[in-house]
């Protein structure tokens, strides 16, 4: 699970620190686990080093910890795997109850703070609203499965559109719970941790817009609203955002160039796995390039010479483009959040078809979108 330490770092100064003036006591019961299980809590200013780290006893066992301030932290369990929870630390009581035969059950059940009740109330709507939407997707797996050549089709449309229910199950916990707890910082927390922020923005932003201005005009409330915008514009169905830069004989990029299919691919010349895709494009860009595709290259890198010498060595003959800023490109952000190798398709003008592609999908997105009108 994705660490929102920046979020909670700055959530009203809420932040858990080893050094101390006060303590938290975590009461723990545990069952059925043996001799290698170990309860830990992490701080979010330091994700990686737990200020408790103790084995798990049948007996009852009680530990403090010192507290600068009360804050958010990580609650985890290694037993056979690692599983993490949220928790919220003060100065008072938490009553912790682990049972090996449901491990992933949030183990806390009685919490001294607000925000620590919270999130108890956070994790029984997930466990509840969960149930029923897999429930529900497990009778529809059963219903394809057991189709007939008469059913098929309407069992498959039946099971996807529950599949894409799910897709949006997280967000639709996130808004249940942000309508019981309207105030709540824990609401942000949980949209930022949302692996399909992007293809939930729409909602998200509207859930933002509509909580407390204390929320919503918080710091962090700005920025998770700003991330979403430009996350959402890397979604099926979204335009892609401008590029930035020029190809090495300095003339911008002209969407003229784009065809019926086009895939772009963001890289930069001293990575690896870049290289290591590039046989495999210039392969495919030599079958397809005569079929209404184009390749569109974007470059992240700082140095012309490295760009240019690869382009060369590579037989990279498509199009390629850099505004040489590296780090300081917006292109990185706008078109791949971040991540190289990345690649997407694109229609004639500029809507996203797929994206996050892998270098052994590309062909049969190619075809597959060739075909259609």
């Amino acid at each position: 699970m994705k660490y929102a330490s920046r979020l909670l770092a700055l959530c009203i100064a809420l932040t858990v620190l080893s050094s101390c003036t006060k303590e938290a006591s975590l009461n723990i019961k545990s069952s059925g686990f043996d001799y290698n299980a170990v309860v830990s809590i992490y701080p979010i200013v330091n994700t990686s080093k737990a200020i408790l780290s103790k084995s798990l006893k049948s007996v009852g066992q009680n530990f403090k910890i010192p507290l600068k301030k009360p804050g958010f932290g990580r609650l985890e369990l290694s037993a056979n795997g690692d599983i993490s929870f949220w928790i919220y630390l003060d100065d008072g009581a938490q009553e912790i109850e682990f049972d090996a035969r449901d491990k992933f059950k949030y183990p806390v059940r009685k919490s001294s703070s607000k925000q620590g009740n919270e999130i108890i109330d956070y994790y029984k709507l997930e466990s509840s609203m969960s149930k029923a939407m897999n429930d529900s997707l497990k009778v529809a797996r059963t219903l394809l499965d057991n189709s007939t050549s008469e059913t098929v089709i309407q069992a498959a449309n039946n099971y996807n559109r529950w599949t894409e229910l799910k897709d949006k199950q997280r967000c639709n916990i996130v808004k249940e719970f942000s309508r019981l707890h309207p105030d709540s910082y824990f609401t942000l927390m949980m949209i930022e941790e949302d692996p399909l922020i992007g293809k939930n923005s729409k909602n998200y932003l509207a859930l933002i817009d509509g909580l407390p201005a204390a929320v919503k005009d918080s710091e962090e409330g700005k920025k998770i609203a700003s991330e979403i915008g430009r996350t959402s514009s890397l979604e099926v169905g979204a335009t892609m955002a401008p590029i930035s830069g020029t190809d090495p004989f300095g003339k911008e990029f002209d969407a003229k160039i784009l065809k019926k299919v086009n895939l772009f691919i963001c890289w930069v010349s001293y990575d690896n796995v870049c290289r290591k895709n590039n046989p495999v494009l210039v392969t495919l860009y030599e079958k397809y390039k005569d079929r209404d595709v184009e390749f569109v290259s974007i470059s992240y890198d700082k140095y012309r010479k490295w760009w240019t010498t690869v382009i060369k060595d590579d037989k990279l003959t498509w199009p390629q483009y850099s505004d040489l800023l590296h780090a300081k490109s917006p292109n990185p952000g706008n078109l791949s959040n971040y991540r190289v190798p990345y690649m997407f398709i694109t229609d004639r003008s500029g809507v996203i078809l797929s994206q996050d592609l892998g270098i052994d999908g590309i062909a049969l997105d190619l075809e597959t979108f060739l075909k259609k009108r």
